[in-house]
């Protein structure tokens, strides 16, 4: 996916000010090169995040979702 798919994914969902806390580091990290948008948008609709989350913690909850959506 490209960078401005992502924040769309994001923006769509309500989490434009996450995906901006966490923009530098999501970038780098590539941590979305074999995800889709359909599982970026499940993983989104899916899981409560609170107020302020960090980077880990975000890629954290992604690759247990990840390999959970994988198997599906």
């Amino acid at each position: 996916m490209t960078p401005q798919q992502i924040e769309d994914v994001f923006d769509s969902f309500g989490f434009k000010p996450l995906f901006q806390h966490i923009r530098y580091p999501l970038e780098l990290s590539k941590i979305f090169e074999d995800a889709d948008e359909e599982m970026l948008e499940c993983f989104l609709e899916r899981w409560d995040f609170p107020v302020r989350l960090s980077f880990e913690e975000f890629a954290y909850w992604f690759d247990c979702f990840a390999v959970v959506y994988k198997q599906m």
